[in-house]
């Protein structure tokens, strides 16, 4: 006698993961609520910043970072103490 194959539960898409956490389904249209398709996947940099720069939809740029502060390290004994060069 047989066993009945058991059901193997298939991973979640990627449109059902994004459905759950942003209760909103990535691939139904805000505006007609008509169904949307995917047309393109991007993943050059500089093609993805030009479409969101066109868009008004790119980043700030990130600042400078502070500048450097010189470290000076004073050498100190064992106990802590500073030893006087020289």
């Amino acid at each position: 006698m047989q066993e009945a194959p058991t059901k193997r539960r298939c991973p979640p898409s990627w449109a059902q993961l994004i459905s759950k956490v942003y209760q909103a389904d990535p691939l139904v249209c805000k505006g007609c609520g008509g169904p949307l398709r995917i047309v393109a996947c991007l993943t050059d940099e500089l093609s993805i910043r030009r479409i969101l720069g066109h868009l008004g939809l790119s980043p700030p740029e990130e600042a400078k970072p502070p500048p450097v502060r010189v470290v000076v390290r004073v050498p100190v004994d064992d106990e802590g103490r500073e030893i006087q060069l020289g």
